[in-house]
């Protein structure tokens, strides 16, 4: 498409085209500055009469309320023309879509998906702030340049609702975006585009929908019915809680755009949790899992009874009560100093017991270590005798003199 459109706007090529219409990119030969011009399809006007001009004045009404809107993160609408058929001439932005983002390079990291949907929040809070409504947030209506995050198509879903009550067709936003009550024929609130934005949010970060399905009618008895798993979703502690409140079927538990703004914003500098990841791996193990400063130890032995004395067979796995002792190394045997009242018979790698009549248990005396030759125990304990001797007579003779 080119020319001159109204004698001012020059056509410079297409930049999307969809139900409600096509979009151009002009230059404006009198204020001399890129534009964007949505003109509106004829089939929507098509026949004239009553119902065409309902919908042109609705229309009409619905953008000029949105040009009043001035926000940064809202794209502006600079004027509304009633042509035939009538079109929208608003800020050209020279970016690319969130959807577009995302299907040439792939999921956002946590940082940049929080910061756009922070500023999509900040747009919404200002339409919000003067009752106007969006209705159809999502991906293809939120376009980025640089760092900046823009909303598109203000006021414009109002007419494809109006469409649809004039040709008896039913009233339908976009699939797996649209709100649980939109999809029930409720009127939109702002809540609406609050569980919009949530979804928006997720879809950056996962790389597809978050509602899918073989067709429109299951996705959207999806968004109607079932709770969405956010487990793989990538977003830190504090962030998923609140991502479940703005994904509530009920608008009255979603948080408002200033709150979800804020939380986006804090959540920023929030590494992702992989915690569940963690936990399921624990589960998974059969010998549990290793952590860096942290011990893991099997089930230990019950204590033995008074009185009693376990029995362990070395390099064997006995069972003591709940507990289990695993591929005990054997022990050597065990020589006592006094032999107790009741020992028995066997060997342990714990000292030995013995057994009072009262039954309570008393530690036995020290004794060598197992193995040790006597020779060498007893030449040691002269040897130091002898030492105490003489260091003695030694000081003895010196007090004398």
């Amino acid at each position: 498409m080119e020319g001159l459109l109204d004698e001012r706007f020059r056509i410079e090529g297409e930049l999307g085209r969809g139900g409600m219409g096509i979009v151009v990119k002009a230059h404006d030969t009198l204020l001399d500055r890129p534009v964007a011009i949505k003109m509106i399809s004829p089939d929507l006007v098509e026949g004239g009469g009553m119902e065409a001009h309902q919908i042109i004045q609705r229309f009409l009404i619905e953008a000029r309320a949105a040009a009043k809107l001035a926000h940064p993160n809202v794209v502006t609408l600079y004027d509304v023309v009633d042509s035939k058929p009538p079109y929208i001439v608003m800020e050209f932005v020279d970016g690319k879509t969130v959807r577009d983002l995302v299907e040439s390079e792939g999921p956002f990291e946590l940082a940049k998906a929080c910061d756009v949907c922070a500023q999509v929040a900040r747009g919404l809070q200002a339409a919000h702030a003067q009752g106007l409504i969006h209705r159809d947030i999502k991906p293809e209506n939120i376009i980025i340049s640089g760092d900046k995050a823009k909303i598109l198509d203000f006021g414009l879903a109002q007419l494809q609702k109006l469409r649809g009550a004039t040709k008896k067709e039913p009233v339908l936003g976009t699939p797996g975006y649209m709100a649980p009550e939109q999809i029930l024929g409720k009127e939109a609130t702002p809540e609406s585009d609050i569980f919009a934005t949530a979804c928006v949010f997720v879809y950056s970060l996962i790389g597809h929908d978050l509602f899918e399905g073989a067709d429109v009618k299951e996705i959207l008895t999806k968004v109607v019915k079932e709770d969405p798993d956010l487990s793989q979703v990538p977003v830190g502690a504090s962030l998923r809680p609140f991502l479940t409140r703005a994904l509530s079927k009920d608008p009255a538990s979603r948080p408002t755009a200033e709150e979800l703004s804020a939380a986006m914003e804090l959540a920023k500098g929030e590494a992702p949790d992989r915690y569940g990841d963690f936990f399921e791996a624990a589960s998974s193990s059969s010998g549990g899992v290793s952590v860096p400063g942290i011990a893991i130890y099997e089930d230990e032995p019950a204590p033995a009874a008074a009185g009693t004395a376990p029995s362990v067979t070395p390099a064997a796995t006995a069972t003591a009560g709940t507990g289990s002792f695993q591929n005990m190394p054997p022990a050597g045997p065990i020589r006592l100093t006094t032999p107790p009242a009741t020992a028995r018979t066997g060997s342990f790698s714990q000292p030995a017991r013995s057994t009072q009549s009262t039954g309570a248990i008393a530690p036995s005396a020290p004794k060598p270590a197992a193995g040790v030759p006597k020779w060498l125990l007893l030449g040691g304990g002269i040897a130091a005798f002898v030492v105490i001797v003489v260091v003695a007579l030694w000081l003895l003779q010196a007090a004398i003199r």
